[in-house]
């Protein structure tokens, strides 16, 4: 159905966003899309032109890089995400709180489309809150989708480090084979 609707080989949404350490938990827990949104430009004017037959029975979140971009406040949660998709949109209004008893001092003020979140998950708005029991403990989707990067990394450096031996350890055999 992606392919129909010229959409390609798109990527995810967890995979286009990189996120200000720590901060991973309180991403995942105020993001308003599914982590599994695709990312293809033109996405928007294309899904919505498209015929729904042959649409996988699920609910499909789709962004579009064209998007207009909004600004972020500092002490706000887009400012901790950087990405070349516009995502400002989808943490717009949740402010940002060192601990738990700031983030309640802030959500005494907040006005109803508001909310203050905390790097372990609190999420405060006037009059509600929402925790994350970490159930299992497990790591979320945006901490591991980080941690395979960095593993990625890794893999890459080694590689090179393996090319320059390759090409010394020839080097040497060659000097030895004179």
């Amino acid at each position: 159905w992606l392919g129909q609707a010229g959409l390609g080989d798109p990527a995810l949404l967890a995979e286009q966003i990189d996120i200000e350490r720590g901060w991973e938990t309180a991403v995942e827990m105020a993001i308003r899309v599914p982590l599994s949104a695709i990312c293809a430009t033109g996405s928007v004017e294309r899904v919505s032109d498209a015929s729904r037959d042959g649409m996988p029975g699920a609910l499909m979140t789709f962004i579009d890089e064209s998007a207009e971009r909004f600004p972020a406040d500092a002490d706000t949660l887009p400012a901790r995400v950087k990405s070349k998709w516009p995502g400002a949109s989808l943490l717009a209004g949740v402010y940002t709180a060192g601990s738990v008893a700031e983030a309640r001092q802030r959500a005494a003020s907040l006005a109803p489309h508001e909310s203050v979140i905390t790097r372990d998950g609190y999420w405060l708005g006037p009059g509600w809150v929402q925790i994350d029991g970490g159930a299992g403990g497990e790591p979320g989707i945006l901490e591991r989708e980080s941690a395979l990067e960095e593993t990625r990394e890794q893999i890459r450096e080694t590689e090179a480090k393996t090319g320059v031996a390759q090409t010394a350890l020839e080097r040497a055999q060659g000097v030895v084979a004179d």
